[in-house]
């Protein structure tokens, strides 16, 4: 695929065919972000566009190779980017047109173990981050290239001879590094205080300081978001990490959390499994229940506010029957306008008769 070439507009008529061959393979989302009044989802058919809950569009880059990662937003620059796997680049969109760029790559290359965990987006009000394969690069919208941010010798200490860069939390006051000190196993609860170190936070101010573990307990960074003064984590449990250079809080919360967002007031959003989404303002406020029958278990489900008006998608991760993985339910997308909750009539299974 050329750098600069854009996407393919597809109707939903033709992006509902497509779906159909899909899902005997297993549908899915990775994504969700609002732009420009409307609601984008990248799924492994491209970049799906949502207006007023309905489907107006799909984007694909490639036939052959049409899965979409992110979208995330770009509040700096008022872009939304996402990343196109199929194709080794990156994809900006400033609400007009699209331009196509090959992702940024560390000198030494990229290797299997650096790029398992895939890319992430993540910005604040002045930057946006890149984030994956152990490096991070902000965005240098002037000469419209990549930074190369890395991660300097100093961090070592305390760490793993070679220290992997997790996760990005950028907020207002300082660019916070979320590091792995050890490899993530399978421990009960009860185990794991002795068998593991997780993670930890670090911090630049001319020189280099741990973020302090406040409640001192074991976590894993699944996700990250900043509301600009504070960032919050997701761990692999389930818990919600409030992140200042001042410390790292566990928040008392109502469930288990399976997706972050941050609302257009730069505010926090929720999503608690079987429970609903819930906003958090020093304490968390029911805003929906969940939508999605009780029995859903293993999947992933991602989170996108604006103005008021919520997203919450689905998608089921399968498990093996013998040799082939079996899908007991279909991805799905919900929007929540303040008053009603819809579900997006897009890549619904066809009903037995």
């Amino acid at each position: 695929m050329e750098v600069g070439a854009s996407p393919a507009i597809l109707s939903i008529e033709a992006a509902e065919k497509l779906v159909k061959k899909q899902l005997a393979y297993g549908f899915e989302y990775s994504g969700l972000a609002f732009f420009g009044n409307k609601l984008y989802a990248s799924c492994n058919l491209g970049l799906l566009e949502i207006e007023n809950a309905s489907p107006t569009k799909l984007y694909q880059w490639t036939k052959s190779d049409s899965v979409v990662e992110g979208p995330w937003l770009d509040r700096a620059n008022g872009l939304l980017w996402v990343w196109l796997i199929g194709t080794d680049q990156v994809a900006n969109y400033d609400g007009k047109s699209w331009k196509t760029m090959r992702m940024p790559e560390p000198r030494a290359g990229f290797s299997r173990g650096n790029i398992l965990e895939g890319f992430r987006g993540i910005g604040n009000s002045r930057t946006f981050w890149l984030e994956g394969a152990w490096h991070a690069w902000a965005w240098n919208p002037k000469h419209s290239n990549w930074n190369d941010e890395r991660i300097p010798p100093a961090l070592r200490a305390g760490l793993r001879s070679d220290p992997i860069l997790r996760r990005l939390v950028p907020t207002d006051d300082a660019l916070q590094f979320v590091m792995l000190r050890d490899v993530e196993l399978s421990h009960s609860d009860s185990q794991v205080p002795r068998k593991q170190k997780g993670d930890a936070i670090y911090y630049s101010d001319d020189s280099w300081h741990e973020v302090t573990n406040k409640s001192h307990f074991v976590f894993f960074a699944e996700q990250t978001v900043s509301t600009g003064k504070t960032g919050y984590v997701r761990s692999s449990r389930g818990d919600v990490l409030e992140v200042t250079t001042n410390g790292i809080v566990k928040l008392d919360c109502p469930g288990k959390c399976e997706a972050l967002a941050v609302t257009s007031s730069n505010s926090l959003a929720a999503s608690f499994h079987n429970l609903g989404v819930y906003a958090f303002n020093s304490q968390w406020e029911l805003l929906f229940k969940a939508p999605y029958p009780s029995t859903e278990d293993k999947y992933w489900a991602h989170l996108a506010e604006s103005a008021g008006e919520i997203a919450l998608s689905l998608a089921p991760r399968g498990h093996l029957v013998g040799d082939k993985r079996v899908y007991d339910s279909t991805a799905s997308i919900w929007v929540f306008n303040r008053q009603r909750l819809e579900q997006v009539p897009f890549a619904k299974a066809p009903q037995s008769k």
